[in-house]
């Protein structure tokens, strides 16, 4: 599996001239595996990532879309009503 690893921690420092940012990071094809690899890459919530995707079925190789998003909760708004979205085939 091959794909760009960027340092989060690297990437906030860069835009906080910006002010503050959201860093999101795009973990769909690899994150299964990459957290699990010595060393782990620099981009998880510990990293001060702000929110990621994962897709399972990527990786799983399941025969239906399984997307995750992950967001940290207190960026997330609680006014909307939360439900599962999606669309079957």
């Amino acid at each position: 599996m091959r794909g760009a690893v960027d340092d989060i921690r690297e990437l906030r420092r860069a835009a906080a001239v910006a002010g503050p940012v959201h860093l999101h990071v795009d973990a769909a094809g690899g994150a299964l595996i990459a957290a699990h690899t010595d060393p782990a890459p620099r981009w998880s919530f510990a990293d001060t990532a702000d929110s990621m995707n994962i897709s399972a079925h990527k990786v799983l190789g399941l025969p239906v879309p399984a997307g995750i998003s992950l967001v940290r909760a207190n960026l997330w708004s609680w006014s909307a009503p939360h439900r599962a979205t999606g669309r079957t085939a």
